[in-house]
């Protein structure tokens, strides 16, 4: 089991990937409560592709999700009124079917793309409770809050982890946004369905997901001469290419659907500068650009690049009309991951379809 997980995180086989979903994924649907530890708990969950969580039962009944921040008590009465301050953690709690669950949000309705979340907090029936960084501490010890849910950005405000915890409010960290395997990302969206008590919905949709990409996986047949090279980056405000590196998150999402990641260079960080002309260099020829608009603005036509540098106007992908960008919807949907890589599989394919959701030709 552990072999196929590692051979699917670095090669991405499309036979070992159909292979393994079509032996695994039922077994673990049908019967998640799998093998006992020598020390008599029982495992709960074993990730089949994420690294940051197990979830196990102990003798006395406990559930508990293991992460690296250690054994985190999974209670009853967290789904009675949670306080989620991770994006990623809201969108896993609503395609869960636990939105109701939520009563507090460090996010305002304007930011949301999915207009469920956004209605939920602009109707007050989330309560928006200021930053990440400064909770309204008051409206969530008077309204009885039972569970935060923070992202990693906590790490940047270590002092509010421990106001929450010294009023009795248990914090669980969201690590999914480490996870470097798309399918690892995705599955954490079983860890938020157990928090919420909503375990076998979220393994649902964890599977449709799957199923999906097996679907565009089985589809594939093209060889690595074959394949089309998507290069993937967007230029900050003192005239750098951002790129991620290239054992990134959303490069293993491109190989997923059959494309090609220009490579870029590693880093131990998630992203690294280079100069325009080094970006030039190594991608001039890629077929694809797609733009980042994580942290900046999309890319709405070929003439904001040339703005940026007139270098790109010799790339390869904007002589021939091949420059697209990233939606904010993109980056809130890691619950979304194979209906991502169906639009990026589609993108590189001759029949383009015109509702793209996640990403979006730029004119």
């Amino acid at each position: 089991m552990r072999g196929a997980k590692f051979a699917l995180q670095v090669i991405f086989s499309a036979t070992l990937l159909v292979l393994f979903f079509s032996c695994r994924r039922q077994s673990v649907a049908e019967n998640p409560v799998a093998n006992k530890q020598e020390s008599g708990d029982t495992i709960l969950y074993q990730p089949l592709f994420a690294d940051g969580f197990t979830a196990y039962k102990t003798q006395n009944g406990d559930t508990i999700l293991k992460t690296s921040d250690g054994s985190f008590f999974v209670k009853e009465d967290f789904k009675k009124s949670a306080y989620i301050a991770s994006s990623p953690a809201l969108a896993f709690w609503n395609a869960a079917g636990a939105l109701d669950s939520v009563s507090f949000s460090s996010s305002r309705p304007e930011s949301w793309e999915n207009q469920k979340i956004a209605s939920a907090i602009r109707e007050k029936k989330i309560l928006y409770c200021g930053k990440y960084s400064a909770p309204d501490y008051e409206l969530l010890a008077s309204e009885n809050c039972t569970l935060a849910i923070e992202s990693l950005m906590i790490t940047h405000a270590p002092e509010v982890k421990e106001k929450l915890e010294a009023l009795g409010i248990p914090v669980f960290v969201d690590r999914s946004t480490l996870e470097k395997n798309p399918l690892g990302r995705l599955e954490w969206i079983v860890a938020h369905g157990i928090l919420s008590g909503h375990f076998k919905e979220a393994l649902a949709v964890f599977n449709s997901q799957l199923e999906l990409i097996s679907s565009i996986q089985k589809s594939e047949s093209k060889n690595q001469n074959e394949k089309k090279s998507v290069a993937f980056f967007f230029v900050n405000a003192e005239g750098q290419a951002v790129v991620r590196s290239d054992d990134g998150y959303f490069s293993n999402m491109i190989s997923l659907a059959g494309g090609l990641p220009v490579q870029l260079g590693k880093s131990e960080d998630v992203s690294l500068n280079l100069s325009i002309e080094e970006l030039y260099a190594l991608s001039k020829d890629a077929d694809f650009i797609v733009y980042n608009a994580t942290v900046t603005s999309p890319l709405k036509t070929k003439s904001e690049l040339l703005e940026k540098s007139p270098l790109f106007k010799d790339f390869v992908a904007v002589k021939n009309d091949s420059v697209w960008t990233t939606t904010k919807a993109l980056h809130q949907s890691p619950e979304k991951t194979g209906e991502i890589i169906l639009e990026i599989s589609q993108m590189l394919s001759e029949n383009q379809k015109s509702d793209f959701i996640f990403l979006e030709k730029s004119k």
